[in-house]
């Protein structure tokens, strides 16, 4: 069979993209995220906030930060690359809790430990960066 195009919306682990043999200079690379849900004293919205500067032991990290309003509460979380060239000694939590600490203090949020002890903070690896081809 042939085709002039071929859409392979077929997930991270793309069949289509092994029987093809594609390589790209991503391939190796994985995000990482962390996000937990809690009460706030922030006013409701309906935008979210993009936290640009993501940082570990002073470096820039290639990610960001984020605050989803939800209703007398928020989700905030972080994400980013582990193109960064110290990333295994990266400890997820701990970025996570210095993000905490760069919000504003008259939203009252909770701390990392409390939020870890009502198992609020959810981290996980996404395989590999999707990429975009020509």
């Amino acid at each position: 069979m042939f085709a002039d195009a071929v859409i392979a919306a077929d997930g991270t682990y793309s069949p289509v993209e092994r029987a093809l043999g594609l390589t790209s200079r991503y391939n190796g690379y994985s995000a990482i995220a962390i996000r937990t849900e809690m009460q706030a004293n922030r006013p409701d919205s309906d935008s979210l906030d993009i936290h640009m500067k993501l940082a570990f032991q002073g470096d820039q990290l290639p990610g960001y930060g984020w605050v989803f309003p939800m209703g007398g509460g928020c989700l905030i979380g972080l994400g980013y690359v582990n193109s960064y060239k110290r990333w295994q000694q990266i400890n997820v939590t701990r970025v996570l809790r210095e993000f905490l600490e760069t919000l504003p203090p008259e939203w009252e949020l909770p701390s990392i430990d409390e939020l870890r002890a009502a198992k609020a903070v959810q981290a996980w690896r996404l395989p590999r960066i999707p990429r975009h081809r020509a």
